[in-house]
């Protein structure tokens, strides 16, 4: 089974040129491509966006949500997160 770690906004990056950027992102692509599933941990604002457009541009493909709050966008008021 293939796995991808991707952590988003654990640490800053060293700021990288286009080229790099764009094969940085192309491999990650490729990497979800060829996976069965994944799994995004944390369901605050950024990993919600993350999993939605995963879930998006790889329609076949199995996401799950991960977090140790009890709700997902715990930062968002109860009418926002229902929505």
């Amino acid at each position: 089974t293939e796995r991808l770690k991707a952590a988003v906004g654990r640490e800053p990056q060293p700021e990288r040129g286009l080229d790099a950027r764009r094969y940085a992102l192309q491999a990650m692509r490729e990497r979800i491509a060829a996976s069965s599933g994944v799994v995004v941990v944390g369901a605050g604002l950024v990993g919600v966006e993350l999993a939605a457009e995963i879930a998006h541009f790889f329609p076949g493909l199995k996401v799950a949500l991960v977090d140790g709050a009890p709700d997902v966008l715990p930062q968002l008021g109860e009418g926002a997160r229902e929505y």
